[in-house]
């Protein structure tokens, strides 16, 4: 690579790489990130890296690195970085050795490996900068970062260790540790009475052994001894709903993550005196029956999760106490009904996900009382059908997801009052037409998904159906399952003058030959992949030629054996092409020598010969 020496990026990942010559690096000063993992690297004894003077993230995660012992990071000045995951790597202190001169590391991961010791018999090494670090699947048995002075340091993880013990000053040296999770250890939670950690804000136990419901009294002294503990995250915590007021009795949380506990169901006042809450996250917990009662006292709760649960019906006013509330969270239950009576009261929300609920129709009554809706997610249900007036009442809504559905029609007016709305999806449905004026009133549109449809865009639909999305910026009409074989009107893309991404792929581009694109002329990212396999070369050619304003264009998977030197002769303003999966066995100069913008070229996974022609290549 030494004749890239304005290189950025180099991703070698996913190779057989076993061994890495000592030049193998040279002349990439301006590198920044590098990726090797996925490779069978054992060593970087030899690996000369005094090159890489602006590399600021190194993967070499799945390898099979036993050791770093010798190899040389100090010329590193500026890595952030650095993943050592899933390696063999067992001495811990020299990996802390290797990395001390390194100023500027944020992030260090060496989770996966087989570090069972933390102990040193050397002096105190530091780690000034680092905010993260990762040790989770290792075979650590005592916690002991007692000869590490790491300053900085906001973040560890031990999860999934076999951790029975810590070294009652092993976080002396941490003086600014905030977030530790402690998940999946056979850690009895009475180690950490007298272990002092005065700024954390954030505990991670769950799937301890023995489990936290074990003696709650102990737990509560711990939580005590953390005064500025303010997140709880207890999954599989086995604590029953009956018991829950014992930790609000003994925690100020402004956080709390109670997923996959056997909750069943929420009728009383459990939560009433975690008075602070403002995230509450009740994911997977088995929950067939809420009442309303269950949120009175939850004043500041902006955040509730409660997907992956049994509730089959939403009661009236459900919601009302939760007046604070921005996120709510539905998806995967099993509501094939939306009872707006639920929602009353919730004027402050934002965020609905209803995701993958079995949902079989939308009224125009079903988000009556959200008019403050800004993000609805109603993807992977059973919709067949946009009925008028569906969202009339949403006139803050920016961004609607319908996507994986089984909608067949978008009724007139079936998009009424939506006129904040920005990014609107409805890919992966069955939709086969749209009707004149369809998108009227999506005046601040800005993305449009309708790909994996059966559309035709044909002469007997609407000859002009985006006409009024005049600030749209990306249209996405990918894979269309069409009906017919006769080609799209002229007229298709009229009103797209704001137009600045089109994603055609998966579509013949044969079907697309009366139709004019003129009108993008804001148009500077094209997706044409999949697209060319009924044409011939010329016809290819003289395709493409119409975007030569393009920066973006990608051409991947058409089966393209050859394109002419003079393909992309007045292309002066592409900055990324790529050809990739294609047939081309030579790539001349000549075809990419007006390319003098040029910064991404993508030519994998083509059967390139060694060839005269392909020498300076």
């Amino acid at each position: 690579f030494s004749h890239l020496p304005k290189l950025l990026e180099l991703q070698m990942n996913k190779n057989k790489i076993s061994t890495i010559c000592s030049g193998a690096f040279y002349n990439l000063h301006s590198l920044y990130y590098l990726d090797l993992s996925n490779n069978l690297i054992q060593s970087l004894q030899n690996v000369d890296m005094k090159h890489l003077t602006s590399l600021q993230i190194l993967y070499l995660s799945k390898n099979k690195i036993s050791t770093i012992e010798s190899v040389h990071f100090n010329h590193l000045k500026v890595l952030q970085k650095l993943d050592l995951s899933f390696n063999y790597i067992s001495n811990f202190t020299s990996v802390a050795e290797g990395l001390k001169q390194l100023n500027q590391l944020h992030n260090l991961n060496i989770s996966n490996n087989s570090i069972g010791d933390l102990r040193s018999n050397q002096t105190l090494l530091v780690l000034s900068s680092l905010n993260i670090l990762d040790l989770s699947n290792n075979f650590i048995s005592v916690l002991d970062l007692s000869q590490l002075y790491m300053p900085n340091l906001t973040g560890l993880n031990v999860m999934r260790n076999n951790l029975s013990s810590i070294n009652g000053s092993t976080f002396i040296n941490a003086p600014n540790l905030s977030d530790i999770t402690f998940d999946g250890n056979p850690l009895n939670i009475s180690v950490l009475l007298k272990i002092e950690i005065p700024n954390l804000t954030g505990l991670h136990l769950s799937s301890m052994r023995p489990a936290l419901d074990y003696d709650l009294s102990i737990a509560c002294q711990v939580f005590q001894s953390f005064p500025k503990l303010r997140m709880l995250d207890i999954k599989h915590s086995k604590i029953p709903v009956s018991k829950l007021h014992i930790i609000s009795g003994c925690t100020n949380l402004t956080s709390l993550i109670l997923s996959t506990s056997r909750l069943k169901k929420l009728v009383n006042t459990e939560l009433q005196a975690f008075k602070y809450l403002e995230v509450l996250n009740l994911d997977k917990c088995k929950l067939k029956r809420i009442h309303n009662t269950a949120w009175i006292g939850l004043n500041f709760l902006r955040t509730l999760v409660l997907q992956r649960n049994g509730l089959s019906k939403l009661p009236n006013f459900l919601f009302s106490p939760l007046m604070n509330l921005r996120y709510l969270d539905l998806s995967k239950n099993h509501l094939t009904y939306i009872n707006p009576g639920a929602f009353k009261g919730l004027h402050k929300l934002t965020h609905l996900i209803l995701k993958n609920c079995k949902i079989a129709v939308i009224t125009k009554n079903s988000f009556y009382h959200l008019w403050n809706l800004r993000y609805l997610d109603v993807q992977e249900n059973s919709i067949s059908l946009v009925k008028g007036k569906s969202f009339k009442e949403l006139n803050r809504l920016e961004t609607l997801l319908l996507s994986g559905n089984r909608i067949q029609t978008v009724q007139k007016f079936g998009l009424e009052g939506l006129k904040s709305l920005k990014t609107l999806s409805l890919s992966d449905n069955i939709i086969y037409k749209f009707k004149d004026n369809i998108f009227t009133g999506l005046t601040s549109l800005i993305h449009l998904n309708i790909s994996r449809n059966k559309l035709t865009f044909n002469r007997h639909d609407s000859k002009r159906p985006f006409e009024m999305l005049k600030v749209l910026e990306t249209l996405d009409i990918s894979y269309q399952v069409r009906r017919y074989e006769d080609s799209v009107p002229e007229t298709l893309f009229e009103g797209l003058g704001s137009l600045k991404k089109l994603d055609m792929k998966g579509i013949s581009v044969s079907i697309f030959k009366n139709v004019s694109f003129s009108h993008l002329t804001n148009l500077t990212d094209l997706d044409l992949s999949e697209t060319f396999d009924e044409l011939d070369q010329h016809a290819t050619v003289e395709f493409i030629r119409k975007f030569f304003q393009l920066s973006y264009l990608k051409l991947e998977n058409n089966k393209i054996k050859d394109l002419p030197e003079d393909t992309f002769a007045h292309f002066r303003f592409l900055e990324n092409l790529s050809l990739k999966n294609n047939e081309l066995r030579n790539i001349s100069q000549g075809l990419l020598m007006p390319l003098t913008n040029l910064r991404y070229f993508d030519a994998t996974m083509n059967p390139i010969s060694c060839s005269c022609e392909n020498y300076w290549f």
